[in-house]
This record gives C-alpha cells, sequence and structure tokens, in this order.
C-alpha cells in the first residue's frame, strides 16, 4: 500500500512563507503556512522547534 503523498520541504528564506503554524499534538514536523493560500507544508525539522522557527525567520507564530 502507498503511503500518504508528501511535498517538499520548503526553506525558511522563501519568500512566499507567510506564518509558521502552531503545530498540534499530532504534528511530526513544522509547517509553514504560504502567502495567498491556505496551503500548509512541512519545513523539514520537528514540531517542537515551530516557535524557535519563527523567532529565527522573523514570522508570526499562529
Amino acid at each position: 500500500m502507498a503511503g500518504p503523498i508528501r511535498c517538499p520541504p520548503v526553506p525558511l528564506c522563501d519568500s512566499r512563507i507567510d506564518s509558521v503554524v502552531t503545530p498540534g499534538p499530532w504534528h511530526d514536523a513544522a509547517l509553514v503556512r504560504l502567502a495567498g493560500s491556505d496551503d500548509e507544508r512541512p519545513m523539514g525539522f520537528p514540531a517542537q522547534y515551530a516557535e524557535r522557527i519563527a523567532k529565527i525567520g522573523d514570522k508570526p507564530l499562529r
């Protein structure tokens, strides 16, 4: 059985990033929201680093 289709990780320097998503209890990776859409993409870092990623990238944590 095939697994879920995963999008490639988004680098923090990507100008399309609008915000970092606050991780829920079931998130295993930090997610970012792209500008102009509700599309959420993984960053490739563990979810517990979402707050640090937002601070480093000067992006809001939502």
